[in-house]
């Protein structure tokens, strides 16, 4: 129990956890509300279902095998993996082992093993007790917790392997592919998701729970030789190298730009390099794959509607690197500031990154959406030029106010940093701006009128954008240099 007291104690006495406490109070008030309301619906489900007809242990045993997928799909892409400060542990006579059963025991206290028994339990004892008796529903409840279990330590798999090579991502989309084919080809899971539940209730579950438990113990085995080979997981380098000079995304592709492409370069390989920035776009892209996916299936032909879709998946994965766009730096933002940089190449580089990456995510989208829709070509490209021009001029302007410290690598104290509430209300307003422009002058003059509206602001600050950087960019971020500097040096989360 040492080690756990350890834990209690570092958090207690750690002064992070008292920054920015207002937002944890609200997101522990959240979580509560969300564990309140997965016990509602536990002990309610007869009636929740009652319009249906059906019987409801059958409705609730055909969501099972459906929950087993798609529980170890988002615990592949979000569950916590626990990690330890093991520099105190080195002088004493603490074994390694020791400590990796420490890891392997905290996996299991998270909210993915703990909410679903807020449904589970109050459903088996409502439901499942009055008709076959006591026996059957803890068979019920261990076999389902035993696959939950299960489910923990294989993401547990993908996530360490995430950290040390690349099998995760390969093991992740293969998850999703899964999921997509089964609601592609109609496999009946339903059907097979009622046998399952009933052959736990009814049959002789003891084989199925001895083989969930063999292979519990096997996922158990293999995180901890993942952990034992690399101990120190926070320090694990990637295997992913990164020539000095590339052959497209090099200083030499860039060097018709002069001082703002080798800026641009370093930006580039700031982000093939590093994990944090390499999570942030690999979790963009996922969302774009997915929001296009839905796009596809939808039948929706109106220009308008896919120009919305178009913009909103173009901001949402903008913002998610743009908005911290000079904390990426802060760990060497001093250097940079000690040093004579030339800050107008400096910031024209960072301009000409926002435009290469809105850019390629508008023209990817757009020719998928050439495929299935009907499109209106220069409805299009005025978004695309707004977003160029205007959303970009709005995100350096608020970029250079973002004062918070982001590590390049992740670790576990510093895993939460980057995200601030107020960035959902910017992508919100970004998006909402543009679309109610369009709308005015669409209502008030005609489409033609409106997508001029569009278009002229952004081609204007394209144009223009050599002196609005010189004259309002540089000057303010000059003006709030030190202040940033002071804020990245106090480890903000």
């Amino acid at each position: 129990m040492s080690l756990y007291s350890h834990l209690w104690f570092s958090f207690i006495r750690n002064e992070q956890w008292k920054r920015n406490l207002a937002g944890k109070i609200i997101f522990a008030i959240l979580i509560l509300q969300l564990f309140f309301t997965f016990l509602i619906t536990g002990l309610y489900f007869d009636k929740i279902i009652a319009k249906s007809g059906i019987d409801p242990i059958e409705k609730f045993n055909s969501y099972l095998l459906w929950y087993f997928i798609i529980d170890l799909y988002l615990r592949s892409l979000s569950q916590p993996l626990p990690t330890i400060d093991f520099q105190p542990y080195l002088r004493l006579p603490v074994r390694k082992k020791k400590l990796i059963t420490n890891l392997l025991t905290r996996s299991v206290l998270n909210i993915f093993n703990l909410l679903p028994l807020f449904i589970l339990i109050p459903f088996s004892f409502k439901m499942i007790l009055p008709d076959y008796g006591m026996n059957r529903t803890l068979i019920y409840i261990s076999s389902i917790f035993l696959f939950m279990i299960f489910n923990n330590f294989i993401a547990a798999v993908i996530g360490y392997s995430l950290k040390t090579q690349r099998t995760g991502i390969i093991l992740r989309f293969c998850i999703l592919i899964s999921i997509i084919i089964i609601c592609k080809w109609g496999i009946p899971l339903n059907n097979l998701s009622v046998t399952f539940g009933k052959f736990i209730l009814t049959g002789n579950p003891i084989l199925l729970d001895c083989s969930l438990f063999l292979c519990i113990v096997l996922s158990i085995r293999i995180v901890g030789h993942i952990i034992s080979r690399n101990f120190y997981i926070d320090s694990t380098k990637s295997n992913y190298k990164v020539n000095s000079k590339f052959k497209f995304f090099g200083t030499n592709s860039f060097k018709n730009l002069g001082e703002a492409g080798r800026y641009l370069s370093l930006e580039l390989i700031l982000i093939l390099r590093n994990k944090r920035p390499q999570q942030v776009m690999f979790s963009s892209f996922f969302i774009m794959g997915y929001l296009t996916y839905q796009s596809f299936i939808d039948n929706n032909d109106r220009p308008f509607v896919l120009m919305v879709t178009l913009m909103t998946i173009t901001n949402m994965i903008l913002n998610s690197y743009s908005l911290n766009l000079f904390s990426w730096e802060s760990t060497y933002f001093d250097g940079i500031a000690a040093r004579k940089t030339d800050f107008i190449n400096y910031l024209k580089a960072k301009f000409y990154l926002l435009s290469i990456i809105s850019t390629t995510i508008f023209t990817v989208i757009l020719i998928l959406f050439i495929i299935k829709h009907k499109i209106d070509f220069y409805l299009y490209l005025s978004a695309l030029l707004n977003i160029i021009g205007v959303n970009n001029f709005i995100i350096m302007c608020l970029g250079i106010k973002n004062d918070f410290r982001l590590e390049l690598n992740i670790t576990k104290k510093n895993k939460a940093q980057g995200f601030k509430w107020s960035y959902l209300f910017t992508t919100f307003l970004l998006l909402a701006v543009p679309v109610c422009t369009y709308l005015i002058f669409y209502f008030i003059f005609n489409q033609f009128i409106a997508k001029l509206a569009l278009a002229i602001p952004g081609i204007i600050l394209i144009l223009s954008h050599d002196w609005w950087i010189r004259r309002i960019i540089v000057p303010r971020f000059q003006n709030r240099k030190y202040k940033n500097l002071e804020g990245y040096r106090k480890l903000k989360y």
